[in-house]
C-alpha cells in the first residue's frame, strides 16, 4: 500500500521532527489547498513579478573547497524551507512552492554545500532558476537537464523571493531533525543493549526504580530508566547475582 503524501501548510499544522525525516527519506508531499490560497493572496500580481539579475555563481557538487550535503540532508532542508514558506506570509509566488514540492516528489535533489544556512539556502534559491548540479554521482550532473527530463520548468525568482528563501535557519533545522532522530535511534539501541547486559550479568535493577531515578531530577535519566524497566519487566535473570 502506497504511503499517503504528507500535506504541507495546513491551517494550524504543527510539523514535528518525524515529518521532516520521512520526507527526507523519500515520502511524497502535497500542498494544502487552503495554504496555497494564502500564498496566492500574499504574493505579488503576475505583472508585478520582476526576475532578479542573472549574476549568481551556483554551487557545484564538484567544488573541492566545500563538500556537499547528502541527498537526505538536502531533502530535509528543502522540506523545512517549504514548511516555512507555506505559512502564507513569505510573499513568494505559489509557483515557487510548487516547484520545491516537485523537486521532492520527482526525486531531483540539488547539491547543497555543507557550509552554513545562507550558503545552503542560496543553493536552494539558485535551483529555482535551474542553476546548480545534482547531489552525488561519479561526475558532475547539472540540474537543468534533470528538470528537462521530467518537464519541470524552473519558476525563476525575484530579489525579494531570494531573500525569503535564504533567510532563517531552515538548513540547521532540516539537518538537525535528522541528527536528533538518529540520536534517538542510537539511544534506543543502547538502552536495549543495557537491558541485555543486565540480564546477562544478573544485575540488580533497584537503581532503575522510579523513586530512585526521579530523585536525581534529570528528565533524560528518568525517561531512559523508564524504558529500561519496561524492557526488563518480567525478567527472571536480573537480580540473580548477589553482592
Amino acid at each position: 500500500m502506497a504511503q499517503k503524501p504528507y500535506t504541507v501548510g495546513g491551517i494550524g499544522a504543527q510539523p514535528v521532527l518525524d515529518d521532516v525525516v520521512r520526507v527526507a527519506l523519500g515520502q511524497q508531499i502535497a500542498l494544502d489547498t487552503a495554504g496555497s490560497e494564502r500564498i496566492k493572496k500574499e504574493s505579488p500580481r503576475p505583472d508585478g513579478f520582476t526576475p532578479e539579475p542573472a549574476d549568481s555563481q551556483p554551487f557545484s557538487s564538484q567544488d573541492s573547497n566545500c563538500p556537499c550535503l547528502t541527498k537526505e540532508q538536502s531533502r530535509a532542508i528543502i522540506i523545512a524551507r517549504l514548511m516555512s514558506l507555506m505559512n502564507g506570509k513569505s510573499g513568494v509566488r505559489l509557483q515557487l512552492a510548487e516547484f520545491l514540492k516537485e523537486l521532492l516528489n520527482q526525486g531531483i535533489t540539488p547539491a547543497l554545500p555543507a557550509s552554513d544556512d545562507v550558503a545552503a539556502l542560496t543553493a536552494v534559491a539558485d535551483a529555482c532558476k535551474g542553476l546548480g548540479s545534482l547531489v552525488a554521482g561519479p561526475a558532475q550532473q547539472l540540474l537543468q537537464p534533470a528538470l528537462n527530463a521530467v518537464g519541470l520548468e524552473p519558476p525563476g525568482l525575484s530579489a525579494a523571493e531570494r531573500a525569503a528563501i535564504t533567510s532563517g535557519a531552515s538548513a540547521a533545522a532540516g539537518v538537525g531533525s535528522l541528527v536528533v532522530t538518529g540520536g534517538r535511534q542510537v539511544l534506543t539501541a543502547l538502552t536495549a543493549i543495557a537491558a541485555l547486559s543486565c540480564e546477562a550479568a544478573g544485575a540488580q535493577v533497584k537503581p532503575f526504580e522510579a523513586d530512585v531515578v526521579e530523585a536525581s531530577g534529570y528528565k533524560g535519566a528518568i525517561a531512559a530508566a523508564d524504558e529500561l524497566r519496561g524492557l526488563l519487566e518480567g525478567s527472571k535473570a536480573t537480580g540473580s547475582r548477589k553482592g
